[in-house]
């Protein structure tokens, strides 16, 4: 505090001194209190999900029902927190999690197997209305069309394949490519599907799905030559590594 002739008031000067030093801690300390509630906040989700995946580890060799449990609670998870980061992270990996578990069952238990193909798909379908500007969109559009196809929901299939095949990522463009022109063989739009095949089989980086397309050209071919092209039913879906 400065007096009017210029001269310091050293007493007054130290009071109002100590009471803005008060008042600096106090605001710094409720500023603190406020910050850390809302850093809370913001990191609450991602623990809840580490200790879901914590459990989950630790029963890894559990049987394959008590691993569908614990995609329960990442699914519920992904719910409470819709439309955040940790959510989008999560339904990829539950979709995921459920077409592994899928394939597991296939033989054993096909009708369980199907409801796990259609949860695989329900995730990957939440993830691109959730997040449909996302840089892994592609991806969850495969992962949905995987599991619409072992359903035999072909058209539904083939429309995630067309979108999953716009991916900057090359090897899952070129799969998505594989099983886009599987689902036009099937869906007998045979022209399409030779189209597609033949590009895969001419570029030198599509490795084992060139070797897929060729296969499929073949059979195409025969079917063309014995004028069973019409008429015949398309070959089944081309196998791949999960």
């Amino acid at each position: 505090f400065q007096a009017e002739d210029g001269i310091r008031d050293v007493e007054r000067s130290r009071g109002l001194g100590d009471v803005y030093k008060r008042q600096v801690v106090v605001g710094i300390g409720i500023w603190l209190c406020v910050a850390r509630h809302y850093a809370a906040l913001l990191e609450r989700p991602w623990e809840e999900r580490f200790e879901i995946m914590q459990a989950m580890l630790a029963h890894q060799g559990d049987p394959a029902d008590r691993r569908e449990e614990y995609l329960g609670k990442l699914k519920d998870l992904a719910a409470k927190y819709r439309g955040k980061q940790v959510a989008a992270v999560t339904l990829l990996e539950v979709s995921e999690g459920y077409l592994a578990l899928a394939s597991q069952k296939r033989l054993a238990d096909r009708e369980g197997a199907e409801r796990l193909l259609r949860a695989a798909a329900e995730a990957a379908e939440q993830f691109i209305a959730d997040f449909p500007g996302h840089r892994y969109a592609a991806l969850a559009h495969y992962q949905a069309g995987v599991a619409l196809l072992d359903l035999d929901e072909t058209k539904k299939a083939a429309r995630h394949f067309e979108q999953a095949a716009k991916s900057p990522i090359r090897y899952l463009a070129t799969l998505a490519r594989l099983h886009l022109a599987n689902c036009l063989e099937r869906l007998r739009e045979y022209a399409r599907a030779r189209r597609l095949y033949e590009t895969l089989r001419d570029d030198p980086s599509a490795g084992w799905c060139a070797d897929q397309a060729r296969f499929h050209l073949a059979q195409l071919a025969m079917r063309a030559s014995k004028g069973e092209e019409a008429t015949a039913s398309p070959t089944g879906a081309a196998t791949q590594p999960q």
